[in-house]
């Protein structure tokens, strides 16, 4: 099988633009709906794949092109190589 994970990455980066910029400075999400504390890096996830049989096939950035005029929550999304905000992490069991 297949696993695909989206989430936070665990770092300044996302601090500042996950909590900071999207709670606080245009407030498009409710404060205090992520912590630091809670979000995993890419390596933890991994660890955790290769305990349990699964290969990573792949790891790649997303990030927001902007906001639409009405500051909602559809955002336009781009993928890049940074990962150190958002990032999706993909799995591959490998045959037994």
């Amino acid at each position: 099988g297949v696993v695909v994970i989206t989430t936070n990455n665990r770092t300044l980066s996302a601090l500042a633009f996950a909590i900071a910029w999207l709670e606080h400075v245009v407030a498009i999400i409710p404060v205090n709906t992520h912590h630091l504390h809670q979000f995993i890096k890419p390596e933890e996830i991994d660890s955790v794949f290769r305990s349990n049989g699964f290969v990573m096939k792949d790891l790649i950035g997303y990030l927001p092109i902007g906001l639409t005029a009405r500051l909602t929550w559809r955002l336009q999304w781009f993928l890049t190589s940074f990962t150190g905000v958002w990032y999706a992490q993909v799995a591959k069991k490998e045959a037994a």
